[in-house]
């Protein structure tokens, strides 16, 4: 019998696939798949979560998002339902228009599971990172469209995720003092 990889390493590779033509953030010469690698890592080594189904839907968490032909159907078939849904929770409805948008993921997320408020505080942590290189300008942009989702996650009643809220919360202040 061969060994079978678990789900997590078959959510890397596939999303490694999937994103091979993702546009790169911030610096394009690391390619995007790097974010979500760091996203799985931030829960594992920065928040101490070590729940399979959570660094699994982690390292799916943009599939749907950015368009890479990948829906909740797909994800379901491969991985089930319940990581499914958490990646359409981390999912902003691109058809709406922006701010729009921004409001209803930002209520989806209060209300969703706080294993998806967990995985969407470690991508922020993420951004807030990589937003340090970015011009002032597209930096005020990204902060302010933050800025309405951590309105949201500060409403969290979930005990997990308020001690890394505060984590979040801390670099996203200093990110706002850089000039």
């Amino acid at each position: 019998m061969r060994p079978k990889p678990t789900p997590l390493l078959q959510a890397i590779s596939y999303s490694a696939i999937k994103h091979k033509d993702t546009e790169s953030k911030g610096d394009s010469s690391v390619p995007y798949i790097a974010h979500v690698f760091r996203v799985v890592a931030i829960l594992s080594e920065r928040f101490g979560v070590h729940d399979e189904e959570v660094l699994t839907a982690a390292a799916l968490h943009d599939l749907i998002e950015k368009g890479n032909n990948v829906d909740f159907d797909k994800i379901n078939e491969k991985f089930g339902e319940k990581i499914a849904g958490w990646a359409s929770y981390l999912s902003v409805d691109k058809r709406l228009p922006e701010e729009k948008a921004d409001q209803l993921y930002g209520k989806n997320l209060l209300n969703g599971p706080y294993q998806v408020q967990l995985i969407k505080l470690a991508d922020l942590y993420d951004n807030l990172l990589e937003a340090v290189e970015m011009k002032k300008n597209e930096r005020q942009k990204k902060l302010a469209k933050w800025g309405i989702i951590l309105k949201y996650l500060k409403k969290t009643p979930h005990d997990a995720v308020k001690a890394h809220l505060k984590v979040v919360l801390k670099a996203f202040q200093q990110l706002q003092t850089i000039k």
